[in-house]
């Protein structure tokens, strides 16, 4: 299965702890990770070539603190997500492409994993609060 990757405006809505566990584990600074992830699309493949190891080990170091890559990339998209649909304006397709998936369908499906819900339903929930 291959997973869409989320683009990154902000690396502070990234979990800092994972920020800093992710610096602890390389040797680098918090701050040398915000500017190496800054701005991308962040795949732990190029997360991992930013701090200069494999994939593996990244993964690895990761378990070893009780942590998923996945499950923290996850949690940014389900936030990210829910604060473009807070603007109201925009279309689940626009939302899709603002996050970096190809294709709607793909977008669908990972929403539905965060929320349990698809994106209508979830705009139709919140729009009635």
């Amino acid at each position: 299965m291959m997973v869409e990757p989320c683009t990154q405006s902000n690396i502070s809505d990234l979990s800092f702890i994972t920020v800093k566990k992710l610096a602890e584990l390389s040797g680098y600074s918090v701050g040398a990770i915000r500017k190496k992830i800054h701005d991308k699309i962040w795949t732990l493949g190029e997360v991992a070539a930013s701090l200069n190891i494999s994939s593996r080990t990244l993964i690895r170091k990761l378990a070893a603190e009780g942590v998923r890559f996945q499950s923290v990339r996850d949690e940014w998209c389900k936030k990210q997500a829910a604060n473009y649909f807070a603007d109201g304006s925009l279309s689940v397709e626009s939302v899709g492409y603002l996050m970096g998936f190809n294709d709607v369908s793909s977008f669908r499906r990972s929403f539905k994993r965060w929320f349990g819900e698809t994106p209508s339903q979830y705009i139709s929930r919140v729009r009635e609060v």
